[in-house]
């Protein structure tokens, strides 16, 4: 059998390990985030846990623990007070937005009826109102948010 392989076999040889590499990366995909996401937080964190142990002569498993300990309840705290204010400010603004169309549709009923114009703006204002109530809704907020944790 020849050293060299023929040209018909590279090809045949890259194609079959581009496909096992596909095959591969959707077996591991799901857990690439994950791992990514660990990977940076480690970098971030790592410079607070070596002060705690140089300065507090800790273990480092205990530095570790603390640290982390300390940034998921900052984490759980900011999450417990931004979520709320968020569906308050999502309702706030569905509101506002449902009384703003009316108050529009007056003004510029008032400008036209000026120049003597008629306009019949109700057709326009249902299919904008139809379009954007699902996009504010509190539930799709939340929803949205639930699906980027």
């Amino acid at each position: 059998m020849s050293k060299n392989w023929s040209r018909t076999n590279k090809v045949y040889i890259s194609i079959l390990l581009f496909v096992f590499g596909v095959w591969v990366f959707s077996l591991i995909k799901a857990i690439i985030a994950p791992l990514v996401i660990a990977a940076l937080l480690a970098y971030l964190l790592n410079p607070l846990v070596n002060r705690l142990k140089k300065y507090t002569r800790l273990k480092h498993i205990w530095s570790v623990s603390l640290v982390y300990g300390l940034f998921i309840l900052a984490l759980v705290t900011v999450s417990l007070n931004f979520v709320p204010l968020v569906a308050r400010q999502a309702q706030t603004l569905t509101t506002e937005l449902h009384l703003i169309g009316p108050r529009l549709e007056d003004d510029i009923e008032t400008i036209a009826s000026r120049f003597g114009i008629q306009v019949d703006l109700q057709p326009i204002w249902d299919e904008i109102q139809s379009a954007s109530s699902g996009l504010l809704n509190p539930d799709r907020v939340f929803r949205i948010i639930r699906s980027a944790r």
